[in-house]
């Protein structure tokens, strides 16, 4: 039986389950031997990474480490202060009813506490405790048919707005980060790398007919050991830019990206021994989701003699997105050498990094920092050409009614414009930041995906008699006579007046088989 009405496809991620735990973790860490002893912790920050998502059966199991960045006085006769950093991993299994192999799963992780007991006086061991808030949503692709418009016959009782992103495609991508990494002049060169860490950040994401461009920044921790005498460790943090365009069948231009990228493998070397310059690379796993937003009026409820058949549909809804800006206005851009800069050349914008975004009632707070790159030329006999980098931080508010603590948030920022300017013989910076914030809400609602009418007997076969008039013949006791009906005979005989019937004028009668005649 066909589905009567008018339906609409959907296709979105349907949101399966979803959970969240708070949990706390401890374990036995130490610095590495070249690091000095510890005698007054100074600051202790801690920041997650997940590095792997598992979907299986009924649970979603996610590993990742939370790497702690501290600062110390060093147990040693200057003592200096040293900053070192330490890992902490973690791996924790949630239950998620209705969850199976292939679906996907989008993990939050937010470090609620960190601290880290010194063992001994002076010594290098600790134990770290950290407490995390895990926030998991397990959501399948489905490609749904929703009832619109009811068909004749069938009265609407009620009908709801849905707000969706439609899912035009999604697929995922290895991207490699390549680049070099320079000591700044105040530390001397590195003679070994002993450990790095990494953190990748995705700045721009943007479509185009049937491909995806996505750029981003590797930001690398490095720890090496000098090439000194004393051998002294230190603590390098560099910027490794990436990008890359991906082919996605079905895209077009100014669709909705978004895209969750995970560092797979890093690794970090000196260009020669002793050297100035580090090699730096990364293979980063990205998954890509392009929507587009949609909004239609689906039919939830009918009455009528009719068949109907519904399904729950619990996706993200939209609850409001909106945009605001935020001016920076004359940023400092620290260069990287002595001489002064005489004029610019160049600037040009990195893109922005999300650092936080959280949602409060009808507003969404955004901190995050501009990257901006200024190409210049120094203020010496030749002019030599250097290149600056700067990333200044901002904070703006968002106006979204009806936005609520707990809702879903997706940022989409750009840098509108970016100006590099000579001022006293230093750099600045004026440059715009539009903060595009979309606030979702994942709500369940039974729609109606297809309406089957009662089946209509078709009629009987007629076949038709001709019939010469006799006299007193009158459509009514012809009707009696042949087992019809008078509205059957004239509408088998138009343009014939009922009422001036002339005798031997042939005129049809509609009779079913088996009828007499």
């Amino acid at each position: 039986m066909v589905c009567a009405g008018k339906y609409e496809l959907l296709k979105v991620n349907q949101v399966v389950g979803e959970t969240a735990a708070t949990f706390r973790q401890e374990e036995e860490v130490a610095l590495r031997p070249e690091h000095p002893g510890v005698e007054t912790l100074l600051s202790v920050k801690g920041r997650a990474r997940v590095k792997r998502v598992e979907v299986l059966a009924g649970r979603v199991l996610v590993e990742g480490g939370v790497e702690l960045q501290l600062t110390y006085v060093a147990c040693v006769p200057e003592k200096p202060v040293y900053a070192a950093h330490l890992e902490v991993p973690f791996s924790h299994s949630l239950s998620v009813a209705g969850a199976l192999p292939g679906m996907d799963a989008h993990v939050t992780v937010l470090v609620r506490a960190s601290e880290l007991r010194l063992k001994a006086s002076c010594g290098r061991e600790f134990t770290a405790v950290v407490a995390l808030d895990l926030q998991v949503k397990v959501t399948e692709h489905k490609e749904i048919e929703v009832l619109v418009e009811a068909p004749s016959g069938v009265e609407v009782k009620e009908t709801k707005r849905l707000r969706v992103d439609d899912v035009m495609a999604t697929t995922s991508a290895e991207v490699l980060a390549l680049g070099e990494c320079m000591v700044p002049e105040e530390k001397p060169a590195v003679a070994e790398v002993l450990d790095l860490l990494t953190e990748t950040e995705i700045t721009r994401a943007e479509t185009a007919t049937d491909e995806v461009y996505l750029s981003g920044n590797l930001h690398a921790h490095v720890v090496y050991r000098a090439a000194n005498a004393a051998g002294s460790v230190y603590h390098l943090e560099c910027v490794v830019p990436f990008g890359q365009t991906v082919a996605v069948a079905g895209v077009k231009e100014k669709m909705t990206v978004q895209v969750e990228a995970r560092t797979l493998v890093a690794e970090a070397a000196p260009k020669d021994a002793p050297s100035r310059a580090l090699a730096a690379r990364a293979l980063i796993s990205c998954r890509i989701l392009v929507v587009e937003p949609r909004q239609l009026d689906v039919v939830t409820a009918v009455t009528g003699a009719a068949v109907v058949e519904k399904a729950k549909l619990r996706v993200e809804a939209v609850v409001g997105e909106n945009s605001a800006p935020v001016a920076l206005s004359e940023v400092a851009v620290v260069p990287p050498v002595d001489p002064p800069a005489k004029r610019i050349l160049l600037t040009e914008p990195l893109g922005v990094t999300i650092v936080a975004a959280e949602v409060i009632d009808d507003i969404v707070v955004t901190r995050g920092r501009a990257g901006i790159r200024v190409i210049y030329a120094a203020a010496t006999p030749d002019e030599e050409v250097y290149a600056a980098d700067a990333q200044p931080e901002f904070t703006v508010r968002v106006s979204i009614r009806g936005a609520k603590p707990g809702y879903g948030v997706h940022i989409l920022p750009t840098i509108d414009y970016a100006v590099a300017r000579v001022k006293e013989g230093g750099i600045v910076v004026d440059a715009a930041v539009t903060v595009l914030a979309k606030v979702t809400e994942t709500v369940s609602q039974e729609v109606i995906t297809c309406i089957k009418l009662p089946e209509v007997s078709p009629a009987p076969p007629v076949t038709l008699i001709r019939h010469p008039v006799a006299p007193g013949d009158t459509f009514y006791n012809l009707a009696e006579r042949y087992g019809t009906t008078v509205e059957a005979i004239m509408a088998a005989n138009p343009g014939v007046d009922p009422d001036n019937l002339r005798v031997g004028q042939i005129i049809n009668i509609p009779v079913a088989p088996g009828d007499p005649a």
